[in-house]
């Protein structure tokens, strides 16, 4: 049975307008599980006092080194420059990341993490969650899923008319 016809089933049929189509229902399906995953996640960076937002940009900024400018790790996370900007003005202010101004050009500021970012990067280097949540799929699971998102991604983005991958292939 299909999310839509079940949520049908439980309020009556008063809402006999609903599409009931399967690609809805893998979308809900998707929306669920990451955002099952995101909040495990999240539960376990808690400990540590940093949001998995907070744990993709220390490692995407470890990871590109100096040319980590907030338009680049936008593309990373697939986010607006401007909502990263005010993330990487918020860790700033934490003393988890430092911005450093470019000597040739001035308004472009590169990021490096701080010793306190190094240590929270580290902290949630430990994935346990995730681990623990992915290791219910078999091995041949896991690469049959990592290849049907990486096709869904793909589409999403040239729908979007995205000309390049923002993330690594």
């Amino acid at each position: 049975m299909f999310i839509a016809e079940s949520l049908l089933k439980e309020s009556d049929g008063a809402m006999t307008n609903i599409n009931t189509d399967e690609a809805y229902d893998l979308w809900v399906l998707l929306a669920q599980a990451r955002d099952a995953l995101y909040k495990a996640r999240q539960r376990e960076l808690a400990k540590y006092n940093i949001s998995p937002r907070q744990s993709a940009v220390l490692f995407i900024i470890q990871t590109i080194g100096d040319n980590a400018t907030a338009a680049v790790i936008a593309r990373y996370l697939f986010r607006e420059t401007h909502t990263t900007y005010e993330l990487l003005l918020r860790m700033e202010k934490e003393n988890l990341i430092k911005g450093i101004r470019n000597r040739d050009n001035k308004k472009r500021v590169s990021y490096k993490l701080t010793p306190k970012g190094l240590k929270a990067l580290d902290d949630s280097l430990k994935r346990e969650s995730v681990n623990e949540i992915i290791s219910s799929l078999t091995k041949e699971d896991r690469a049959q899923l990592k290849s049907y998102l990486k096709k869904l991604r793909d589409r999403a983005l040239s729908l979007l008319a995205t000309k390049e991958l923002p993330f690594p292939a």
